[in-house]
């Protein structure tokens, strides 16, 4: 997220709630965005997925690590790990957001995977106009459907 940082019209989904502005800064685990002048504050952990067209193979990603015990070992590193595996592949992804929103399926193009998160371009039923490109938290991931 702190490399979408001014960039305006990100979309920001959190289980909740979908927020729409420019993202003013990204500290302590927490996201401040503003939202047609209204700034809002939330802790990133609530994010589930990031929408803006700038997001592809050259945004950097924190590397792929194992680990051995916890919550991340048996949910959000085998969704990571197999979403590497699936580089240039066009996937459908099924991820947590807000109750009733049809955008909690998303094909794409899997254009990178790293550390809890993947970046899928060429995304069909965008988030929004002109948002072609998703990062999706692989913590969030309730299933992963290989397409090609």
């Amino acid at each position: 997220m702190q490399q979408l940082i001014n960039i305006p019209d990100t979309r920001v989904f959190t289980i909740s709630a979908e927020q729409v502005g420019t993202i003013n800064s990204v500290e302590n685990f927490l996201a401040t965005i503003n939202v047609g002048g209204v700034i809002r504050c939330f802790p990133i952990c609530n994010v589930t997925a990031v929408g803006n067209n700038i997001l592809g193979k050259k945004t950097q990603l924190k590397p792929v690590r194992k680990d051995m015990k916890g919550e991340c070992s048996c949910c959000e590193d085998p969704a990571t790990n197999e979403l590497a595996t699936l580089l240039n592949k066009t996937v459908e992804i099924n991820y947590l957001t807000r109750p009733g929103s049809p955008l909690s399926r998303l094909i794409g193009t899997v254009a990178k995977a790293g550390e809890g998160i993947v970046i899928l371009t060429d995304v069909t039923n965008p988030f929004g106009a002109d948002v072609s490109n998703t990062a999706i938290s692989t913590c969030q991931i309730n299933f992963i459907e290989i397409k090609s």
